[in-house]
């Protein structure tokens, strides 16, 4: 996003769940609180927040594409103009794809 979430930190629970009967992936992540850490010692960056978020990866029949769902529930906090972040998540989400797909494609033998 250009910078604007690069003073930012995510403190996250993930699971990604490989259902081997349909062949689909879905995965859930929240953000923990850490109330016992003060915002002087994330040395001025800002934490922002994910409510649940849940995210589905399942085969189309017939085809070597995927239908790739995202429930998003995500609080950058901080300043952030709206305008930017819905400028922004168009590429966040396709870079996002790009990245959970390597990451398949790499550790496809610890789901199967």
């Amino acid at each position: 996003m250009r910078g604007y979430i690069a003073s930012r930190e995510f403190v996250d629970v993930r699971r990604l769940v490989h259902n081997q009967e349909n062949d689909s992936y879905i995965g859930a992540f929240i953000s923990l609180d850490l109330a016992h850490q003060s915002s002087s010692s994330l040395n001025g960056r800002i934490r922002g927040k994910n409510g649940i978020n849940i995210i589905r990866i399942t085969p189309c029949a017939d085809s070597s594409e995927s239908i790739y769902e995202w429930i998003m529930n995500t609080d950058l906090r901080g300043d952030i103009p709206k305008v930017i972040i819905r400028r922004a998540i168009g590429t966040y989400l396709t870079s996002y794809i790009k990245m959970l797909e390597a990451y398949i494609n790499e550790n496809r033998h610890k789901y199967q």
